[in-house]
């Protein structure tokens, strides 16, 4: 923040209610105070329960209820809303020299102790796996143990989406587990529950001069640790996009439409991915017993990093040209000159 040019307005503590957008002049914002802002472009960054995606939404299934698009404008609503994936998480940090405390007071169960240059340890069985690993230079480690039922991916998930549960649940969970994970999980105090949720997938991230970045547009599981990257590669590019020194007032919907274009296909396939991940963290790939056949194991690693391949063979830089390209191309033929910056709000 220290870096941003004075003439910057920035607030704190204001959640935003809805938007409205007229058909000219500035959009219009309310806030949960009841206080009021206005702007020429909105970029809802607000989460998961992104107010602008609701508002968003609901003024597109207006516009498609008034053309006679009655289930074009049902599922618009239906989407609002995010979804639980079926995934419960307990998450967990214990300091690293408790469990080294643990491992020598029992010497016998030969007990792994991440250390600060440890790479993640995955302890995986069937619809569950739990991953553990060594973060703040070694002082902490970090736990995360995730139970699937795909049965009730897509159901509404009855309860706190995150709530501080007793240990005994998660012992219980993994009663019968090798037993240094038993004495890893013995070292919590006290584990946090996630009811993991994701958003639906949406046509379109943006409509008329409001465009959804990260969570707000695109929710994930965590099972390839992408979502907060993604969301940094949305405002990588939607940044380099508005900072065009071709983008005006009046092109800048086509600058929106592209950073869409660009980006939404690419954070949904890794959306499908990650969801991927977890099943065949949880020992379920397709036409492979696994359960009756540990020798087909292997056959598992080889998937996981097949699906995870893309992290390391693909950069933003193509996408980033592309859409500079598409920019260029689109605000020639109309002939667009350069102009004052936009005012906008996040």
């Amino acid at each position: 923040m220290d870096h941003l040019p004075p003439h910057y307005n920035t607030f704190f503590s204001r959640r935003l209610r809805s938007y409205e957008e007229p058909q000219t002049g500035e959009i219009q914002l309310l806030f949960e105070d009841g206080s009021t802002a206005k702007c020429d472009i909105l970029i809802g960054a607000d989460g998961i329960r992104s107010a602008v995606r609701r508002s968003m939404l609901i003024q597109q299934a207006k516009k498609e209820t008034a053309l006679g698009r009655i289930t074009e404008s049902e599922e618009l609503i239906n989407n609002i809303e995010p979804v639980w994936t079926g995934i419960l998480a307990y998450r967990a940090l214990i300091p690293t020299e408790r469990l080294q405390a643990y491992r020598e007071a029992h010497p016998e169960m030969k007990i792994r102790v991440p250390q600060a240059n440890s790479i993640p340890i995955m302890y995986m069985g069937q619809h569950v796996n739990v991953v553990v690993y060594p973060i703040s230079s070694g002082k902490l480690i970090n736990i995360g143990a995730f139970h699937a039922n795909e049965k009730l991916a897509g159901t509404t998930f009855d309860g706190p989406w995150v709530e501080y549960v007793e240990k005994d649940q998660l012992l219980a969970s993994h009663a019968h587990w090798e037993p240094e994970l038993q004495a890893i999980l013995q070292c919590i105090d006290k584990p946090s529950r996630w009811a993991v949720h994701a958003s639906k997938p949406l046509r379109t991230w943006t409509y008329g001069r409001v465009a959804l970045l990260g969570d707000a547009a695109h929710a994930m599981s965590p099972q390839q640790a992408s979502g907060a990257g993604q969301a940094i590669e949305d405002a990588f590019l939607l940044s380099t996009l508005l900072g065009n020194r071709l983008t005006t007032l009046e092109n800048v919907t086509e600058a929106l439409s592209i950073y869409d274009k660009i980006r939404r296909p690419i954070a949904m396939e890794v959306a499908a991915r990650s969801l991927v991940n977890g099943r065949l963290f949880g020992l379920q790939l397709p036409g492979v017993p696994l359960a009756n056949d540990p020798d087909r194991l292997p056959e598992l690693g080889d998937a996981i990093k097949d699906n995870w391949k893309w992290t390391w063979t693909t950069t933003l830089d193509s996408a980033l040209e592309e859409a500079q390209n598409m920019f260029t191309a689109a605000t020639s033929r109309v002939g667009y000159a350069p102009q004052a910056s936009l005012q906008s709000k996040l």
